[in-house]
């Protein structure tokens, strides 16, 4: 699934704060009171703990190397506990 900014189709965790910049995947599971930044992406597979940050333009899950030459790959899963902050270098 592509990514895409949360809106009417997609449910947003309680009290989540999405950046309207922000991409998310459908396929990511964001937890409660989870704050997205500005033009962060988060991929399919990412599991994102109950009342966590990611900052701006931070990217989670991006997609291995297997992704580009194998139409069957699946990239694995991204596991971030409760109360975590995320932020680019």
């Amino acid at each position: 699934a592509a990514p895409h900014r949360p809106g009417p189709v997609t449910p947003v965790p309680e009290r989540a704060s999405i950046h309207p910049t922000a991409i998310v995947s459908p396929a990511a599971t964001l937890g409660r009171n989870v704050r997205v930044g500005a033009y962060a992406v988060i991929h399919d597979g990412v599991h994102l703990g109950d009342d966590s940050v990611v900052g701006t333009h931070c990217v989670l899950g991006e997609p291995l190397a297997g992704y580009y030459g194998d139409a069957a790959y699946e990239n694995p899963a991204l596991e971030i506990g409760p109360h975590a902050v995320i932020r680019s270098g």
